[in-house]
């Protein structure tokens, strides 16, 4: 795994990044997967808090989609999904990139947690603050890392512990580019919400991205149904949006 901190490229040069500079996508090299280590916050302890990012680059220009996962540390379709959508994509009929992050709140994964450390929904803390709560912290620096480089943007979450899910979407159906990705996930439900609330979602539609929230099964386990229909979703919008053969 890279280090986020130390940027490498073909030449050997040695660049530095901070945690609130957007991840770099285009000047990673085209044709390849990339695995970063993000260095976005720390523990009350000094530890370093670290966020994985996968940079996958197709070989011909095209749009970044954006997916991330595990907002909530108990949702683990998501993280599968991602793993079995990278797994599975031929980098050489590539057009743009996917800019992923199977787990975005570490702190509440590693614990096993729904929430952050300090008990709050991080789907809810975002755009975040400066000089905020913990999780109102992480959600700025994870924001300013993740959503600039990102034309599209998909969040995967699953129900909450003790509630069933099918696959639905929440999205905003005003937006026809919106409503179209929703469709396109071919999902039991949409739901029109348009946000406003603290979410990922709302952050980028204020930043004028189009996103859609998939709600994909149960928490604290991994479905295969809900993995096969997640993918098979997102490879239907990266064929529409002309970055995959379908």
């Amino acid at each position: 795994m890279k280090r986020y901190k130390v940027f490498r490229r073909e030449d050997a040069k040695k660049k530095l990044f901070s945690k609130l500079s957007p991840v770099p996508v285009t000047e990673l090299p085209a044709g390849e997967r990339t695995d970063l280590l993000v260095e976005l916050s720390q523990t009350a302890t000094s530890q370093i808090v670290h966020v994985p990012v996968v940079v996958a680059r197709g070989t011909k220009a095209g749009p970044v989609l954006g997916i991330s996962a595990a907002i909530h540390g108990n949702e683990l379709n998501g993280v599968r999904i991602i793993h079995s959508l990278l797994n599975g994509v031929e980098l050489d009929k590539l057009s743009g990139a996917l800019l992923c992050v199977p787990v975005v709140n570490v702190p509440g994964f590693n614990a096993g947690a729904r929430r952050f450390i300090d008990g709050v929904d991080l789907n809810h803390a975002f755009p975040g603050k400066k000089e905020g709560k913990p999780s109102e912290q992480y959600a700025r620096a994870f924001l300013n890392m993740f959503l600039p480089a990102c034309d599209y943007l998909i969040d995967i979450h699953t129900a909450s512990q003790g509630n069933i899910n099918s696959m639905y979407i929440r999205a905003d159906l005003m937006s026809d580019v919106v409503r179209h990705l929703a469709q396109l996930m071919n999902p039991d439900i949409i739901l029109h919400i348009k946000g406003g609330d603290g979410t990922i979602r709302h952050a980028a539609r204020k930043r004028k991205i189009p996103a859609i929230t998939v709600e994909a099964g149960n928490p604290s386990m991994f479905q295969g149904r809900m993995v096969f229909d997640g993918e098979l979703g997102i490879r239907n919008i990266m064929t529409d949006l002309d970055m995959y053969p379908g």
